[in-house]
């Protein structure tokens, strides 16, 4: 059994559960993915969904950026292989994508739908449920 807690993550409102916090169970997410070829196939459209729910760590630009991409793989079905190209041109050399850990500022902001909800369903519930988050953080954008 699943025991719930009633911490909540300050970025996205997510709520910790297992004494996890979002960061933690994004890592037991993505380590479904070795068992699950489909759910691998989601990586991107999984950490741009969280990194868009919690993008305090990151430089304005990356974020936007990652917006932007999100929506084109989405919408215009861009793929993963080309947004890493145009990725790589954008920061590439000495242009940050992580802030500064002092400029870090949380703005938060609450969302229906969170990685916790995808880590409550586990692995034989994790696509579906990745589907809906996705769903959730593109109609957000």
């Amino acid at each position: 059994m699943i025991a719930r807690t009633t911490r909540l993550c300050p970025e996205c409102f997510g709520q910790e559960i297992d004494g996890l916090c979002c960061r933690g169970m994004l890592a037991l997410v993505t380590s479904w993915e070795w068992g699950n070829p489909k759910l691998g196939a989601k990586h991107f459209e999984i950490v741009s969904s969280f990194l868009i729910q919690h993008p305090s760590q990151y430089e304005d630009k990356a974020i936007q950026s990652l917006r932007v991409m999100l929506r084109r793989h989405l919408d215009e079905g861009l793929p993963v292989d080309r947004i890493r190209k145009i990725h790589g041109d954008l920061f590439a050399g000495r242009t940050r994508v992580r802030a500064d850990e002092g400029n870090t500022v949380i703005q938060p902001r609450e969302w229906p739908i969170t990685v916790s909800y995808v880590y409550v369903g586990g692995p034989d519930e994790a696509l579906e449920r990745v589907n809906r988050w996705v769903t959730c953080v593109r109609s957000g954008l």
